[in-house]
């Protein structure tokens, strides 16, 4: 599969539709033209996929290609940062830590060569705040000594 574009973009996967078994292909490649090359450009191979058929295929006949590591991340709104976006290959790391706010120990998962995100991402809680009341509902603020606000009057308590 030969890809050339007019201009950049990023590319995470190829689909690809074949018909029967029998007659489809099992080793895949995909190359893209580069303009820089010899002669005014040569094509360059990007990826290999072998067993396509075995692999990726659909009851549909429709076999869907990574080119770069996308799956596996933790869901949005995870309180989760990490660096995984980008072109991450197999075997490339991805560090993640809690966002600030969150307690949890950092990890670094590993891409597979099934394009793929491997590890256990950290499981984040939120901290209590250092200054002032605790988020939690089980302190009862009323029985709080010292200074605190009512409405714009500091008073003591």
């Amino acid at each position: 599969v030969g890809v050339r574009l007019a201009q950049a973009v990023r590319i995470a996967c190829v689909r690809l539709r074949q018909g029967h078994q029998r007659f489809a292909a099992r080793v895949v490649a995909l190359e893209r033209w580069d303009e820089a090359g010899e002669a005014g450009g040569r094509w360059q191979r990007v990826r290999a996929w072998r067993e396509v058929i075995d692999e990726a295929s659909t009851a549909d006949g429709e076999s869907v290609l990574r080119v770069i590591c996308d799956e596996g991340l933790p869901p949005a709104g995870s309180k989760v940062e990490h660096d995984c976006e980008g072109n991450k290959l197999p075997w490339d790391e991805c560090a993640m830590s809690c966002q600030e706010g969150y307690s949890g120990t950092p990890a670094v998962l590993i891409c597979s060569d099934a394009y793929s995100f491997r590890g256990v991402p950290p499981t984040c809680t939120p901290k209590e705040c250092s200054r002032g009341i605790p988020m939690t509902g089980t302190v009862d603020s009323g029985d709080c000594i010292g200074f605190f606000f009512l409405g714009n009057f500091l008073s003591w308590g």
